[in-house]
């Protein structure tokens, strides 16, 4: 039980820096594109933050809309539009400033681990040292 104590004391509370990023959110690829072409609202989708590993989503949801195009980007007189021999739209989104949300259980996985391995081993000294003593 007193490994458990140690353990406990020099698990780290906080896992990595939170990141964030400038663009356009799409929630089906989880993904901020930060490519704003001429300030059109249209982005590229080569240019892109994923998520970090520990983290489930993005906040805010929130934001004007925007459009992420798996092709190339064309500004005409400030009106963006996808490009190329099929345009395609990836998605429509929301642009802000954007943070990632950690997965709060994701970080305390090693721990919960450790302590059940511990009281797995503990249990069976102690059936052991039952049946010794009959």
């Amino acid at each position: 039980m007193g490994v458990l104590v140690c353990i406990c004391t020099f698990y780290p509370v906080e896992g990595s820096a939170q990141g964030s990023a400038t663009g356009c959110y799409l929630s089906s690829t989880k993904r901020v594109y930060t490519f704003n072409v001429a300030g059109s609202g249209y982005y590229p989708q080569s240019f892109n933050t994923p998520l970090s590993p520990d983290y489930c989503s993005w906040t805010p949801a929130t934001g004007p809309s925007c459009t992420v195009c798996g092709t190339g980007v064309s500004v005409v007189n400030g009106v963006g539009s996808c490009t190329g021999p099929s345009p395609q739209v990836l998605g429509i989104g929301v642009r802000n400033t954007f943070t990632m949300v950690p997965c709060p259980i994701d970080r305390e996985i090693p721990l919960i681990m450790i302590a059940a391995t511990l009281l797995v081993i503990s249990r069976k000294r102690m059936s052991v040292g039952k049946r010794d003593k009959k």
